[in-house]
């Protein structure tokens, strides 16, 4: 029966060129992750910035985040990413630039900036259908160069709610 299978998958793989292909560049990343990589020269700020949310994502989970939900989107706007860290709910903003840019990336997560990332935390909070733990609000900036690897810095407790003029509402 295993003889069958692994002949199956054979001729599935010589068959199907593009499983070979998945295969080599899962063992690659593995070996050679893709976040550890030179960065390539993108055409826009989208680019960089969807490149950046997944560099930022692989960069916390290495520290010990799990996360739970990439591009959370309300009406009151979008959250990067959402995790846990140890009993803390963990609210991530990433913010990619390239490193000769004028401002550091967490000067652009201005007040208004963070009175909406609270109101959409608030909001993903009541979709919970459990008591909410504890809620931390960092940032992630990720500084990048094409043709060289990207670096991360995150910065934890960025702000709070008494920061922000803020309260939690149920």
């Amino acid at each position: 029966m295993d003889l069958l299978k692994i002949v199956d998958t054979a001729r599935r793989s010589i068959c199907e060129p593009w499983l070979i292909t998945d295969l080599v560049r899962s063992i690659g990343d593995r070996f050679y992750p893709w976040d550890q990589r030179p960065c390539p020269a993108w055409k826009n700020s989208r680019q960089a910035g969807n490149h950046g949310e997944r560099v930022a994502a692989r960069y916390v989970q290495r520290a010990g985040v799990k996360i739970l939900v990439r591009n959370y989107r309300a009406r009151s706007g979008e959250i990067d990413l959402v995790g846990r860290h140890g009993h803390e709910l963990v609210i991530l903003e990433v913010k990619t630039r390239h490193f000769r840019a004028r401002l550091k990336p967490e000067h652009a997560v201005t007040w208004s900036k963070q009175r909406r990332i609270i109101a959409t935390t608030n909001r993903y909070l009541r979709e919970l259908s459990s008591r909410p733990p504890p809620v931390r609000f960092d940032i992630v900036e990720v500084l990048y160069s094409p043709g060289q690897i990207p670096r991360c810095r995150w910065i934890r407790h960025a702000f709070t709610l008494n920061e922000a003029g803020l309260e939690w509402s149920r």
